[in-house]
């Protein structure tokens, strides 16, 4: 089976202050452009999912650019946007602020969204959702979410639909850090030093 890629690329950045996160450099790349590197390799196409496409426009990557269709519910809006844009049957999802993603643990769960709905990574309880395969039978569960106005949690598609929740080492659980603050972006530039 082939999959699609996509990169989700919203949210409104105030605890950093800046207008797209994804735009930030370390090393002269974007954390855009660090995350694009390391999936375009794997999949069939890559989707970056944005309520700000004009920087994005202006790196040249060779991925596909939409808006969410529905505004105001997160990654939920934006996951449900990319399963309704791709191509393929399923899709590896991942937030723009992961500079640290891995080839290998992305192949492996790969392997696992073969026979599930959806492929979530998990470390001792905890839970990476933006680090994630979905299918598109996701998007009838996440129209329930949406339709109960309950939650915009992605968390809650996993009640829905066939999930497996791929367990991984420590070290695989570090490579989901992501930037939400400016300590977080200088603990990622001395991590990537």
């Amino acid at each position: 089976m082939k999959f699609s890629c996509v990169i989700l690329n919203g949210g409104n950045s105030r605890r950093l202050g800046v207008e797209n996160k994804g735009l930030l450099k370390i090393k002269e790349k974007t954390l855009i452009e660090m995350v694009y590197e390391v999936v375009k390799p794997l999949f069939e196409e890559v989707l970056i999912i944005t309520n700000s496409p004009g920087g994005i426009q202006s790196l040249g990557l060779k991925a596909k650019i939409f808006q969410d269709e529905i505004i105001g519910f997160g990654p939920l809006g934006g996951i449900y946007t990319g399963l309704k844009k791709i191509s393929t049957e399923k899709a590896f999802f991942v937030a723009c602020d992961m500079p640290l993603i891995d080839e290998i643990l992305i192949r492996n769960m790969s392997r696992e969204a073969l026979f599930h709905d959806a492929v979530c990574p998990t470390y001792e309880g905890f839970i990476e959702p933006l680090h994630a395969f979905y299918g598109i039978r996701c998007i009838e569960a996440i129209e329930s979410i949406l339709a109960m106005k309950k939650s915009m949690k992605v968390r809650e598609i996993y009640n829905y639909v066939n999930t497996l929740f791929y367990k991984v080492s420590e070290k695989d659980f570090k490579t989901f850090f992501n930037i939400n603050s400016w300590e977080d972006f200088k603990k990622a530039e001395s991590m990537m030093a």
